[in-house]
């Protein structure tokens, strides 16, 4: 099917003019005298590029262009502005009301059919990236529903059939067991289902979009360091882990998303604790300036991480050593600990003996240092992981 141009323009010699060209190069083309007009012909079929005049009876071309902005369904249609006006102001603000172009008449066929060809052409792309992003996202999102959800699920249907077997009563010990079989399965449950979330947020640009919203010059790092470790108390008390926190005094302050490093400290401590010997483990929690920027490490001593497989442990849904250790999770951990030091404009990095622990280091830049709204974070390809010598 050809693309489709919608034509707003209420002059109607010029609009039978740009009419004549379009199709003659093979364009659908619909019809509007003003702007209301065409919002109802839009409700009927979605153009692929609109080109709009700007003076107009009943709705101009900028009251026009701004009810199609309101509408999430029109936002990724090409918007040109045909338009006698020559004012330096008039293009501004239909640059700042997002409009794809902007043409001055009188103009030529040529470099009308220009216009609407590059516009058309550079749309088609953005259309096809945004699928197979969603594709991508469709087959990560099967991938970790189908593999993660059976483990906790399992552990819920089968302590649940136990209870319901229809067998003598059960002992007070026996129910006890299954509820916190059924407990466990559950809370494992709910983070993978949190962790997906996060995930998806992170895919889909939201979490960069409540970093540049939510993020603020901090003084507080040693507090979120603290809150981190208390959080973890109980569990690391159950498991025989001792937590220790050392921060050094008078750290300079740091460009932070509270959330997002809250989460940063969650998942790293979680892993420590998982993989520290139960009974005499020691997880340890630093903070220290460097000329780098802020450097937090969190260090234990456990199982610790084959050398060939340390640089690929930030990847998402990779797991070390899966089948030999069940308790991890849905290996969206390490990826999203990544992606939000790279929010921050920081890095991180690894180093792991095997069956002798592991450390985990993050870099936050300093507040006079941290990155700008709209400037680019640290890549994917940056991040470093190295193995203790």
């Amino acid at each position: 099917m050809n693309p489709c141009i919608l034509i707003v323009e209420d002059d109607a010699t010029m609009a039978e003019g740009i009419c004549d060209t379009l199709e003659l190069a093979g364009y659908e083309v619909m019809l509007a005298a003003n702007g209301r007009e065409a919002l109802k012909r839009m409700v009927e079929h979605k153009p692929d590029l609109i080109l709009s005049d700007i003076m107009m009876g009943e709705m101009d071309g900028y009251e026009f262009c701004q009810a199609v902005q309101s509408e999430l369904a029109w936002v990724d249609i090409p918007f040109v502005f045909l338009t006698a006006k020559r004012r330096t102001e008039d293009i501004r603000r239909g640059k700042q009301l997002g409009v794809d172009d902007y043409l001055t008449k009188p103009f030529l066929s040529e470099d009308l059919l220009v216009v609407v060809q590059a516009k058309i052409k550079r749309a088609q792309v953005r259309q096809a990236v945004a699928r197979a992003e969603v594709t991508t996202l469709k087959d990560e999102l099967t991938m970790m529903i189908g593999h993660e959800l059976r483990t906790p699920l399992t552990y819920i249907h089968g302590y649940l059939e136990l209870m319901a077997s229809g067998r003598n009563p059960l002992t007070e010990e026996e129910l006890t067991t299954y509820l916190r079989g059924i407990k466990a399965g559950s809370d494992r449950l709910g983070r993978v289902v949190q962790d997906v979330l996060t995930w998806l947020a992170i895919r889909t640009g939201k979490a960069a979009h409540n970093y540049q919203l939510l993020a603020c010059a901090d003084e507080q790092l040693s507090t979120l360091l603290h809150l981190g470790i208390a959080r973890f108390a109980e569990t690391a008390r159950e498991r025989g882990v001792e937590l220790v926190l050392e921060i050094a005094p008078s750290l300079p302050p740091v460009r932070v998303c509270r959330k997002q490093i809250e989460e940063i400290l969650r998942q790293l401590l979680d892993n420590a604790i998982k993989f520290s010997p139960a009974e005499g483990g020691v997880v340890r929690v630093a903070a220290m300036e460097t000329p780098e920027g802020i450097q937090v490490s969190v260090q234990d001593h456990g199982v610790g991480i084959p050398a060939h497989q340390l640089p690929r442990i930030f990847e998402p849904l990779f797991q070390v050593n899966r089948a030999q250790y069940e308790q991890q999770g849905t290996g969206l951990g390490l990826a999203i600990v990544r992606a939000y030091v790279e929010l921050h404009g920081g890095r991180i990095w690894a180093e792991s003996k095997f069956e002798r622990g592991s450390t985990f280091y993050f870099v936050l830049p300093k507040a006079t240092e941290a990155p700008q709204s709209g400037q680019m974070p640290v890549t994917a390809a940056s991040t470093h992981c190295s193995t203790v010598p």
